[in-house]
């Protein structure tokens, strides 16, 4: 890392150890959840000479906000400012060997080795003239690796970087691997010597500041001109309270200088102005406080001309001893200069902080120094490299009391109301909470492939309603397949976008669907089926950064049917995913512990069941329909009936059947519907008046029908295809089955038990959280065909255990499972994942 910015005598080759512990870094739990958690990065904290970035995160902190500080350097400095010291227990340090970091950092780099080429991508194009600090940039970015699982649990809400070299290297590479918002500060050699992909950074940050208007005219050239607007500048201030005016007990002809001993400071000029002033007579005493490069070299100078008695080079000081010598000094001077390499100071905290005490200060006509000097209004300015103009001034305000008090004055006025650093913190703030999204996301999108009709699609339906009452912007993106659910949304004015996905490849499928959701803009897309979070998260991941949403993936039953490539891509989406939203506890463990992944990252959401109670005549016209229809070939869809007077235009004959059964759901292999129509041949035989009505489309349909054919039950076993009163045939029916070999929790049980009707399922996924068998609904092992026929018997001829059943049920769901409470659920946890 540069001297410059890594301070005095940190300036170490890679792999030093410093003096803290393998590990060091505050407790996460020690933050409080509503203050903004804040992360800075620096190269060594602490640094003797960025006390500015120590005013800074103290005024942050005094207007309430949570920080903690990554240095990417071990603590190696032996003098600690007290502002300093008292936050080291906020400071997170990597470990004190670069064995250690690379032991820490490999699993994350090989875990996400194509984001690992990107972070080092731009380092490398910028620097690959510039071997050493190449190599420095990849130490760097090991050791920030190497901290992102403390950082991960602190949880910052932003990350803002001090420096556009290594510090917002390493904010940028943490920012895309916890998806945060992101911003750094520019100072000086930063962005004028040492450009480590500076114009990449200005354009990718959420925002970027710089402390001079010197400094944004060269960074704006250098940014796109849409987003020249996200940089800002932003002084880097002192207290003014902690630095009282004090124009008496001052000694006379005392001059102080401060900074580091780097070429930049210009101090050469002042010890030759210092001998100009000794030829000319004048008496004068002056202190050069600071350490650096340049001591022997200057010290060597002062010695050739005599100086001992009157320049002293005091070396570095603590804060207040620094301070104590301003307030005694007559005259402040920085000589400041302009290096051919371009680096130059930005505007030099010592001057703010010897202007607000009341010295009269001096300095030169360099970067962004004249925005704090004003000449011969608050202090005077000379050209830089100019020792002779340089003595000229500090002869004329060492000879002029009545000039030195008006500058003075002056200048104690400029930084009351320019460079307080709480007001400049303020500032920052401000830019800080711009970045934050709000506390409830404003477009959520829900993805799935398929809109027919089926349990995810219904939930869909209801959640997407629920989320437009609540003033949240919602839209419904699918693939393929539509339903009656589509227009129900559109009718509701919800957007429904549907990216149409032609066979199992198709190469221009995922540029429509990133266009989509590029498009739409959502904060939060949450992914209700595999395939749809599948191609979600690589969809995302090909969106810039700053357009990327929160991506939200599900586990909606237990999935025992998956093989391992499956579970290993289920495992990679989970971790593109902020959460994982389960509708039952069931299905979030047997992901977790097929995937070996952290129960925590799944958040359980039931689902939530509102059923609105159909026209009682429709109803009954239902029942008595299928009690009597004999046509069994075509059997007319609910949809379809259009007037009451023609079903029950055969009222007068008695009806075929007195127990409807109804099964509802897709017609896939899991339903297990085979099992149920042989479950039925043997209850028929029993009891012949037993009709089963299977609602509902899918690809078994052909084979479920020749079943039928093959056990004999065209009467008693009708394929109705795909129907949109669901509720009505619900209430129309005696009982409800889904004999499920797997579920989540399924849509048709909640439904059914709302409606006060009994269910027999099975006990898979989260059934038995909705069923406390025998109280709520009757469960039976899903691959016991005659435990399924005896208990379908049991409740055919009982109605009043139907009844008791039934009351149970819709009490339960009533109590447990409605619609406000999944969607403030859901809410919540979008809530949640969009401050990440």
């Amino acid at each position: 890392m540069s001297s410059h910015e890594a301070c005095h005598g940190t300036a170490v080759s890679p792999g030093v150890v410093g003096p803290q512990p393998e590990a060091h870094a505050p407790q996460a739990g020690s933050r409080t959840p509503d203050r903004i958690r804040v992360l800075y990065l620096v190269s060594l904290f602490p640094c003797w000479s960025e006390t500015f970035i120590v005013r800074e995160i103290h005024a942050l902190m005094r207007q309430g906000v949570e920080v903690r500080i990554i240095s990417l350097k071990p603590h190696s400095e032996l003098m600690v400012q007290p502002d300093a010291e008292i936050l080291l227990d906020r400071v997170i340090y990597p470990p004190a060997s670069l064995a250690g970091s690379l032991k820490a950092a490999l699993p994350k780099v090989l875990g996400h080795p194509l984001q690992s080429a990107r972070e080092l991508a731009p380092l490398v194009n910028s620097l690959w003239r510039k071997p050493a600090e190449l190599a420095k940039s990849v130490v760097s970015w090991w050791r920030t690796l190497a901290m992102i699982d403390t950082v991960r649990s602190f949880d910052p809400q932003h990350l803002h970087a001090h420096w556009a070299t290594y510090p917002s290297s390493a904010a940028r590479i943490l920012a895309g691997r916890i998806g945060r918002p992101w911003s750094f500060t520019g100072h000086a050699h930063d962005i004028f010597v040492h450009d480590q992909d500076l114009a990449g950074k200005l354009n990718q940050a959420d925002f970027s500041v710089t402390i001079s208007g010197y400094n944004q005219k060269q960074l704006a050239a250098r940014m796109r001109p849409q987003n020249q607007s996200r940089l800002a500048v932003i002084h880097c201030g002192v207290l003014p309270a902690d630095l009282p005016y004090a124009a008496a007990g001052r000694e006379a002809a005392y001059i102080v200088g401060v900074g580091r001993l780097d070429p930049i400071k210009g101090f050469i000029h002042l010890v030759e102005a210092c001998r100009l002033l000794k030829e000319r007579g004048t008496a004068f005493t002056c202190d050069i406080i600071g350490d650096g490069p340049l001591r022997d070299m200057l010290q060597q100078t002062i010695d050739a001309a005599g100086l001992q008695a009157q320049v002293r080079l005091t070396g570095a000081l603590p804060q207040q001893e620094v301070r104590t010598r301003i307030n005694r000094a007559t005259l402040f001077v920085l000589p400041s200069v302009l290096l051919a390499d371009g680096n130059a100071d930005g505007i030099p905290v010592a001057l703010m902080e010897a202007m607000a005490c009341g010295a009269t200060a001096i300095s030169t006509r360099v970067s962004g120094i004249p925005e704090l000097i004003h000449h011969e209004e608050n202090g005077l300015l000379v050209n830089p490299g100019n020792a002779a103009e340089l003595a000229d001034a500090m002869a004329r305000l060492l000879g002029d009391a009545p000039l030195r008090t008006r500058l003075a004055e002056a200048a104690r006025r400029t930084i009351v109301q320019d460079f307080d650093a709480d007001i400049e913190a303020g500032k920052l703030l401000a830019l800080i909470r711009q970045t934050q999204k709000p506390n409830q996301p404003r477009r959520v999108m829900l993805m799935t492939d398929e809109m027919e009709v089926g349990g995810s699609q219904r939930q869909i339906v209801q959640l997407a309603l629920g989320l437009k009452a609540r003033g949240v912007n919602c839209a419904v993106l699918y693939f393929i397949n539509p339903s009656f659910l589509v227009e129900q949304l559109q009718a509701a004015g919800i957007e429904t976008i549907r990216v149409n996905k032609q066979g199992r490849v198709d190469p221009g499928f995922v540029r429509n669907l990133r266009q989509a959701i590029r498009t739409w803009a959502p904060d939060v897309v949450h992914c209700y089926s595999f395939t749809a979070e599948l191609w979600g998260a690589i969809a995302c991941r090909l969106l810039p950064t700053r357009e990327r949403p929160v991506l939200i993936s599900s586990v909606r039953g237990t999935y025992e049917w998956y093989g391992r490539n499956q579970w290993r891509m289920k495992r990679w989406v989970s971790g593109q995913s902020a959460s994982i939203i389960s509708n039952s506890r069931e299905g979030a463990e047997y992901a977790a512990r097929q995937m070996h992944w952290p129960m925590h990252h799944f958040h359980v959401v039931h689902n939530g069941v509102s059923v609105t109670a159909p026209d009682a005549a429709r109803v009954e016209a239902l029942r008595q329909h299928y009690l009597r229809c004999q046509d069994t070939a075509h059997p007319p869809a609910a949809g379809c009936m259009k007037a009451t007077d023609n079903l029950t235009a055969s009222a007068g004959t008695p009806p075929a059947f007195d127990t409807l059964v109804l099964f509802v759901g897709r017609l896939v292999e899991h339903k297990n519907l085979p099992r149920l129509l042989e479950a039925l041949a043997l209850v028929v035989k029993q009891r012949p008046r037993v009709r089963l009505l299977i609602a509902g489309s899918g690809p078994l349909r052909d084979a479920l029908a020749t079943q039928i054919m093959q056990l004999g039950l065209q009467d008693h076993a009708l394929l109705l295809g795909e129907q949109s009163e669901v509720p009505a045939l619900m209430e129309a029916a005696d009982l409800v089955v889904l004999p499920s070999l797997r579920e989540g929790l399924s849509n048709v049980v909640l439904e059914a038990m709302a409606l006060g009707r009994a269910v027999l399922s099975t006990p898979v996924g989260g059934i038995p959280q909705a069923i406390d068998n025998g109280r709520h609904g009757v469960l039976v092992e899903p691959t016991d065909t005659d435990a399924l026929a005896r208990a379908l018997l049991t409740l055919i001829d009982d109605p009043a255990l139907r009844e008791r059943l039934g009351r149970a049920a819709q009490h339960k769901v009533l109590e447990q499972y409605s619609p406000p409470a999944m969607v403030s659920a859901m809410l919540k946890e979008y809530s949640r994942v969009s401050q990440r």
